[in-house]
């Protein structure tokens, strides 16, 4: 019996022994604190990181040398959460309306502290009027505010608007110069609630933040925010989503915020179509321009070149000049796969003839049915007219077309032969198309299905792109490889749900390629 006990404490102490010189003889083991402080810095920029994982707290708690290092990195504690529930699918109700948990304030309180004064991110999640109340809302409002002087990106999202009004009344009462980018989102819960959104109209600007740059307001009053911001000309990138009439005095003010910025370059407009106006609104130094409204007519962008066209409203057939002269230097143009047709591609092709590069869904529905683009392309191409009403090559310039899925779940045939066809008759005509560019999936699926019918057609499709390559440059590629290369993709679109692959970042990562 003594034996066996002994046996078993002997076990017990090698496997101790064994835990803790697990590593002694891994590779990272010899690492100079020097590298690892390094390699902790660059994982920091890592896009996947988010409030339920951070690099931070994993690396601090692999062991105590490892947690010395991260501990005296201020840098990799610099991105915050506050949040009432990780999974947004799974959010009781019950969770939401309660206040933040004790330790959820703690753990921000625990990062703002490690970031010392460097630059920080806060990211504010369900926020609702209760949880600013009481002692405990006292804490957390001095929180926000003692630590708001050196935060670079502000988001408070998926709460209410009393909250949110609250909260940035006292954010707007401190300097905020390290600020460059600022995104305030009502849940959907209360963008149908007339009261809720009254209480927010009286947004507080921040006077006091000189490096503003990007701004990203959803279902808030952004014409007092933006008309009362004194950074207004310095932003660059601007997205706006709202679901409101436009009024004369309205559309005056929007008039004057856009001729104030001078340096804005991307804007995205989600909001209601314009009345009928007399003249458009000017977007003097816009070069990334994405309309959800459709109303196309309703704004001039001399300098756009990259156009996102959500519902495309067609103008009539003497306005298309007139688009022409509003527009006239679009080079690449994004349509996000709203039903459309021959009728509307035609008119894109009068209304935007130099564009150089399309990029659009795997397919459309049409009146007829579903529709591949290249069909409406070429259809766009082959019968465009002058204003003579003489045939004439549309789309002269075009170079470029990409293809995007929203459903890359599902198995998609190519149908590359009959692309093959429609670019044969192109090329042979004289037109400068040169390279598709089609979503990677298609290009790790060339497995048999069990469906021979479907294999016949999958084989086609092999051997159809073999030939395409003789005609163009097809190029497979990965969209969310250019996250973090133009606003709004860098880190996942901070009001969304995070990794969540979208229309706007479809839009913006479509335009990051384009100027490659």
């Amino acid at each position: 019996m003594m034996r066996r006990s002994r046996r078993i404490e002997d076990k017990a102490l090698k496997k101790a022994l064994l835990a803790r010189t697990t590593n002694e003889d891994a590779l990272i083991s010899t690492l100079h604190d020097e590298i690892l402080a390094m390699i902790f810095e660059i994982g920091t920029n890592d896009n996947l990181a988010g409030p339920d994982w951070t690099f931070a707290c994993s690396v601090s708690h692999v062991c105590s040398h490892w947690r010395t290092i991260a501990l005296a990195l201020p840098r990799i504690w610099t991105k915050t959460w506050c949040m009432k529930c990780v999974d947004e699918d799974a959010l009781d109700p019950d969770i939401l309306e309660g206040q933040y948990l004790e330790e959820e304030i703690h753990r921000l309180s625990v990062f703002l502290a490690r970031s010392k004064s460097l630059p920080v991110e806060i990211h504010i999640q369900h926020l609702h009027e209760q949880d600013l109340d009481g002692a405990s809302g006292a804490i957390f409002v001095q929180l926000i505010c003692n630590h708001i002087e050196h935060c670079s990106h502000l988001g408070i999202n998926e709460g209410d608007a009393p909250g949110m009004l609250t909260l940035m009344t006292h954010i707007s009462r401190h300097p905020t110069p390290m600020l460059r980018s600022i995104e305030l989102r009502l849940h959907t819960r209360y963008w149908t609630d007339a009261k809720a959104l009254a209480s927010i109209s009286s947004l507080p600007a921040l006077s006091q933040a000189p490096h503003l740059t990007s701004a990203q307001l959803a279902e808030t009053e952004y014409l007092p925010f933006l008309i009362s911001s004194h950074s207004i000309a310095r932003i660059t990138s601007l997205r706006i989503r709202r679901d409101r009439n436009h009024t004369d005095m309205a559309i005056s003010s929007i008039r004057e915020c856009f001729m104030a910025m001078k340096e804005l370059v991307d804007l995205e407009l989600d909001i209601n179509p314009f009345p009928p106006l007399n003249l458009p609104i000017m977007l003097p130094s816009v070069r990334s321009l994405k309309l959800k409204c459709g109303d196309v007519q309703s704004f001039c962008g001399p300098f756009v070149t990259n156009l996102g066209i959500a519902h495309y409203c067609g103008p009539l057939e003497d306005e298309e000049a007139k688009i022409r002269a509003q527009f006239p230097h679009v080079q690449h143009l994004v349509l996000p796969g709203e039903p459309i047709g021959n009728l509307e591609f035609n008119q894109l092709a009068c209304s935007f003839p130099a564009v150089t590069r399309i990029t659009c869904p795997f397919d459309f529905f049409t009146d007829d049915g579903r529709a591949h683009p290249i069909e409406l392309i070429y259809n766009a191409i082959t019968n465009a007219k002058d204003s003579a009403g003489n045939l004439v090559m549309g789309w002269p310039k075009l170079q470029t077309i990409t293809f995007f899925t929203h459903d890359d779940d599902d198995y998609r045939p190519l149908y590359a032969l009959g692309w093959y066809n429609k670019i044969s008759v192109l090329r042979r005509a004289g037109h400068p198309i040169r390279k598709l560019m089609m979503y990677n999936p298609f290009d790790d699926r060339f497995v048999l299905p069990d469906d021979p019918r479907e294999a016949s057609v999958n084989q086609a499709n092999y051997g159809a792109i073999s030939d395409l390559r003789e005609l163009v440059e097809v190029e497979f590629h990965k969209m969310h490889h250019l996250k973090g290369v133009i606003p709004f993709v860098e880190s996942g679109l901070h009001g969304d749900i995070w990794n969540r692959w979208n229309d706007d970042e479809l839009f913006w990562a479509a335009c990051a390629m384009f100027e490659e």
